[in-house]
């Protein structure tokens, strides 16, 4: 029984789906708003126009639908300055009922969760255990029915927090360090029953009410895969609240609006850092606009368009020196959804395989392995799909050993993510490949270490995933840090070797293993013009796709390498 969204509830059920503990989904009864009547919606107006502030609230919905249909037209022309009118991603209740029924769940939609045709729909299989996500109040004659109850789950921490309104958005007034997140038995009483499974998510400097509700929306799956786990083992452990608590109320938009303007006065959340000066920016824009334009449509009708691989390393609301927040990310995501194609690694080799390229197309890579990207990426992606490769340390994960990198900077805060959390992220749809055992520069002429820290990085991540790695990485990734040895070793172990020093990547390129990749910045007006090759990061003479003689020397030959 759900209310939630249903990208998210599609979410759950795959995680239910594909749990070994043995149980079923009997059905999904999904709640819709009934649409209002005219004369509905003006009574509701008449009963409303005389509050304070109403008229206000009315006058900035209709400044707020105008300024959408100028958005909408300056999204129109973006498109066409891509050549690429993308069909926008869009999940709603037809793809969540599609869903349902590739996985073999009968699914119904309701207005009305007490009507009988929902009673009956509930009670036909003679469910045992019901999940209660996101739905208003209900009643003893619904949730009762299931034979061992229902779950709520409720995303604040109890009984302090009881009641509605936007996630995280009383924690953040209230100055709290972080927000819970309960599995607790419906009761008669709002949010008052025993608890079953709970957890927190600290509130960082970085965060966002919309960065806050999806982590939380994450946090809740996982949760309550593990409830249904218990229940299914029959190991259940539940913890009856004790206090009176405090109930809180979802504001009404006008309200909503002030609250907004005072949590806004109270955090400062942190802005994308430029790295050239704005008015440079601007004016490449203004400059070169016009003439990209046309290109973009020249690549489009000549199946042109360069393959654009992008790397990042974490995804935190913490300070990190190479980190970029979670709403920051979702920002850009959606940016790229809207005017490009995003693919993942393989998708975009077939693509340059194929010969020719006829659409704007972006690939995203994460280094390192970071263990903040386990709860922040699978956030995103629970807005739209972000289908990222992650290039790990096999080592580093085995041992949880901090980077030598964060160290040196004080940052002894951000681990590597575990192996579990590794096959948790592939379950997601992440792909991970490897990124040598220690993080090694591997500028070394050493080729005993290189074939150890190169080759056998994939075969334990192998063991691991169960599966094989055919994707490598260079740590530092600039010429110094590749000698021609190690260069070598990476080809004749892996498919695909990616280096960070700049470059696209074209279709018939002269080495098909290189992917060439560019750095990914906070900042959005940064991000196009590195798309549209008109801004160069670090290493310009490397920009068009590398300079084999800026590799580090090699030492003397030596007889090919294999594993």
């Amino acid at each position: 029984m759900s209310g939630a969204p249903p990208r998210v509830l599609a979410r759950l059920l795959t995680e239910l789906t594909r749990s070994s503990e043995r149980y079923q989904i009997t059905g999904v009864l999904y709640w819709v708003q009934e649409s209002r009547s005219i004369p509905d919606r003006i009574r509701n107006l008449l009963s409303q126009v005389r509050k304070p502030g109403y008229l206000k609230y009315v006058g900035n919905r209709l400044l707020a639908a105008g300024a959408d249909r100028l958005r909408r037209s300056g999204q129109f022309l973006w498109k066409l300055a891509h050549a690429h009118f993308p069909q926008e991603e869009s999940f709603g209740i037809e793809q969540l009922a599609e869903h349902c029924r590739e996985l073999g769940i009968p699914f119904r939609t309701t207005a009305r969760f007490h009507s009988e045709e929902s009673l009956k729909f509930v009670a036909a299989d003679g469910p045992d255990l019901g999940i209660v996500y996101g739905t208003p109040i209900l009643k003893p004659h619904l949730f009762e029915i299931p034979r061992l109850g229902s779950l709520n789950l409720h995303q604040r921490k109890v009984p302090d927090y009881r009641g509605g309104g936007p996630i995280a958005l009383w924690e953040m007034l209230n100055g709290e360090s972080e927000i819970g997140i309960t599995v607790h038995r419906v009761a008669e009483k709002l949010d008052a029953g025993a608890v079953v499974r709970s957890g927190t998510i600290p509130i960082q400097s970085a965060d966002t009410l919309r960065s806050m509700e999806m982590k939380a929306h994450v946090v809740g799956i996982d949760l309550l895969v593990e409830a249904v786990k218990d229940f299914a083992s029959g190991h259940v452990v539940e913890r009856p609240q004790t206090g009176e608590g405090r109930m809180y109320r979802n504001p009404k938009p006008e309200a909503m609006k002030e609250l907004q303007a005072e949590l806004k006065d109270l955090r400062s959340v942190p802005k994308a850092e430029l790295t050239y000066p704005l008015w440079k920016l601007l004016a490449r824009y203004a400059a070169l606009g016009p003439w990209l334009a046309v290109r973009n449509w020249y690549r489009r009708m000549t199946g042109t368009f360069p393959l654009v691989v992008f790397y990042h390393h974490v995804i935190t609301d913490r300070p990190h020196f190479m980190g970029m927040s979670t709403d920051q990310f979702m920002n850009q995501m959606d940016y790229l959804r809207r005017y490009y194609d995003v693919v993942d690694l393989k998708d975009g080799l077939q693509l340059l395989k194929s010969g020719r390229i006829c659409r704007p197309t972006v690939v995203l890579t994460f280094d390192d392995g970071y263990q903040d990207n386990v709860l922040n990426l699978r956030a995103a992606a629970l807005e739209g799909s972000v289908p990222a490769m992650l290039y790990v340390c096999s080592q580093h994960l085995e041992s949880g050993q901090h980077f030598a990198h964060d160290l040196v900077r004080n940052h002894a805060d951000f681990p590597p993510m575990t192996w579990s959390e590794l096959r948790r992220m592939e379950a997601w749809g992440f792909q991970f490949g490897a990124h040598t055992r220690n993080h090694f520069d591997c500028g070394s002429h050493d080729a005993e270490a290189l074939l150890e820290e190169i080759a056998l990085c994939g075969r334990e991540i192998a063991v691991q995933a169960g599966h094989e790695i055919p994707d490598f990485s260079f740590p530092y990734g600039l010429p110094k840090n590749i000698s021609r040895d190690a260069l070598r070793i990476a080809h004749e172990n892996y498919s695909t070797v990616a280096t960070a020093y700049g470059g696209v990547n074209l279709c018939g390129q002269e080495d098909e293993q290189h992917i060439y990749r560019i750095p990914h910045p906070t900042s959005l007006l940064e991000v196009e013009l590195l798309l549209q090759s008109a801004l160069v990061f670090g290493q310009p003479e490397l920009w068009r796709g590398g300079n084999a003689d800026r590799l580090s020397e090699p030492a003397e030959a030596a007889e090919p390498l294999r594993v």
